[in-house]
């Protein structure tokens, strides 16, 4: 096992070698033999598939793919967006290249519902400050998405398989969120490098060699994440104060290899999951592992979890037991599986949070309150938008 976690940490930092150059080809929006522009939307739609960079040469434009596919070998990139701001890159499928959509030294632009295969780097944002790259998908690639020396990224909604070196890399990027991305098949799934102050929540890592993996990296929040059948779920190496799980009302991640034994029924499981460094030896926990994946999106295991926390409040039995009717009263609306019932199920959470409101620093403490409240809260919303 560790000497398949170690083949591919070596594929993947080995493609750390190659620097992708300046490229040239079709400046848009001046060219239009390959599309069209719309000076009112600062809108360019490909009319056809390109076989050469497309270079985006203003701000404040789209690209607008249209679903057709750029290619390009010589120079090797497919889209080059050097130096812009407020650039969107969308609609377009990318293969074939050295760096399928290149971002580089730029400041707000948008990467988002493209499709990028067989190249080296399917999306590669570099030097650039509040990017968001949303709704890609990137296949058997080198590396799936790569973002480096950036900040304040958003790096969201990506599907990232069986790509060789990694799904998502974050390579001395700081202060940027990883959020409810599925990543599978790959050699590594999500790997953070030199990179600090990141948030990692609500991805999925399945049936990679590796799940998520932290090198020289500290300050980083991972919770609520599904880790599921990796050869070798996390490790973390040489990194400081990273932290696995927010407080009870959000928990930690799930972890396919530690799921029970949850004695208490409030969604966790009894004992903290280690996380070790490269060479197995403790580093740091998860305290608050979940039993069983997305239980932070599942109404019925917050249900249980509110009645667990109920059950070991200090308050008189009265009190208690009208919390806990109340938490019945929910449980049964959303158990006859009517849809329409979702509503009574939201009505007598809204009560739930109104008694123990009444009851917030007497009988309930604060800080117990504010716990009850915001898991209620949690749930009403997944019921709302679901």
């Amino acid at each position: 096992m560790k000497q398949k976690c170690r083949q591919a940490i070596i594929v993947a930092l080995s493609l750390l070698a190659v620097v992708t150059q300046p490229a040239l080809g079709i400046s848009i929006p001046g060219d239009t033999s390959v599309g069209t522009w719309n000076r009112g939307t600062r809108t360019y739609t490909l009319t056809t598939d390109v076989y050469e960079t497309i270079e985006i040469d203003e701000d404040d434009l789209t690209l607008d793919g249209a679903g057709y596919t750029v290619t390009a070998t010589l120079p090797p990139i497919g889209i080059y967006v050097p130096g812009r701001t407020g650039v969107t890159v969308q609609n377009v499928e990318v293969q074939g290249c050295e760096t399928g959509i290149y971002v580089d030294s730029g400041s707000g632009n948008t990467v988002t519902h493209n499709t990028a295969s067989d190249n080296l780097y399917g999306i590669d944002v570099m030097y650039s400050a509040n990017s968001i790259v949303t709704n890609n998908t990137a296949s058997s690639n080198g590396v799936g998405i790569w973002a480096s020396y950036s900040s304040n990224s958003l790096i969201a909604n990506n599907t990232a398989l069986d790509n060789r070196g990694g799904g998502i890399y974050l390579f001395d990027s700081d202060d940027s969120t990883v959020k409810d991305n599925t990543v599978f098949d790959n050699n590594v799934g999500m790997c953070l490098h030199t990179a600090h102050n990141n948030t990692v929540t609500g991805n999925t890592s399945i049936d990679n060699n590796l799940g998520i993996c932290f090198w020289y990296s500290s300050n980083n929040l991972i919770y609520n994440n599904n880790l599921i059948d990796n050869i070798r779920q996390t490790f973390d190496d040489n990194g400081t104060e990273n932290v696995f799980n927010r407080p009870a009302s959000e928990g930690g991640n799930y972890w396919s290899d530690h799921t029970g034994p949850d004695a208490d029924i409030d969604g966790f499981v009894d004992s903290p999951y280690l996380i070790y460094d490269f060479d197995g030896d403790p580093i740091g926990q998860d305290d608050l592992p979940w039993t069983v994946q997305d239980g932070w999106r599942k109404p019925d295991v917050r249900i249980a979890q509110l009645v667990t926390e109920v059950s070991h409040l200090d308050i008189q039995q009265g009190t208690a037991n009208s919390l806990e009717s109340k938490l019945d009263a929910v449980r049964k609306a959303l158990d006859d599986g009517n849809k329409d019932n979702d509503v009574a199920a939201v009505n007598a959470l809204g009560a739930f949070i109104n008694a123990v409101d009444a009851q917030r620093g007497g009988k309930i403490s604060e800080e117990d309150a504010d716990s009850l409240i915001d898991v209620a809260q949690q749930i009403i919303d997944l019921l709302t938008n679901s």
